[in-house]
């Protein structure tokens, strides 16, 4: 067994086996505190056959995938999978081929720039990656330097029957008993 398989082992496991400090310093992460993590993860990897199991269990494809995906457009798309090839098909039609990067509890794909529902096809499963953007635009980006008209309504007031017959509409903007 050597500590270079057990390391690949990690990497197929979702495990950083090196880790930067304050500083920049590059630090490798300990043998023993990398089969520790592995066997909470159901990976033992104390002989050299056991960590070629686990490997072969840390990169299976899973049958199958959850059935949908949330991403925030413009950061990596984290996939409960192991690293593979993976075929995007955004919701415009374009069609991409890339490799999942291993990451923490799984794999990552690169960022989707469009907001959608996208299919994401890896081996024989299939699952909808839904993009969307950190917060809805404000009513200020829709309508810069202008201002917005809408209706409103006290709804916890309507669910009453006293509310319902002793509100009546005054006039554009008002509402009063």
């Amino acid at each position: 067994m050597t500590d270079a398989a057990l390391r690949d082992l990690a990497v197929a496991a979702g495990i950083a086996p090196q880790w930067k400090d304050i500083y920049g310093r590059t630090h490798d992460v300990t043998i023993d505190t990398l089969r520790e993590i592995l066997k909470a993860q159901d990976l033992p990897a104390l002989t050299a056959q056991q960590i070629a199991e686990s490997h072969a269990m840390a990169t299976a494809l899973p049958a199958h995938l959850p059935p949908l995906i949330t991403a925030q457009i413009g950061y990596p798309v984290h996939v409960p999978i192991p690293p593979t090839r993976y075929h995007l098909q955004l919701e415009d039609g374009r069609t991409f081929d890339g490799y999942a990067e291993a990451a923490p509890g799984g794999a990552a794909i690169p960022a989707i720039l469009e907001a959608g529902l996208h299919k994401l096809l890896i081996g024989e499963t299939e699952t909808v990656i839904a993009t969307a953007p950190r917060a809805c635009p404000t009513v200020a980006a829709i309508i810069p330097g202008g201002r917005g008209y809408g209706i409103s309504v006290q709804i916890y007031s309507l669910r009453r029957e006293w509310g319902r017959r002793h509100w009546r509409f005054y006039g554009p903007g008002s509402i009063r008993p």
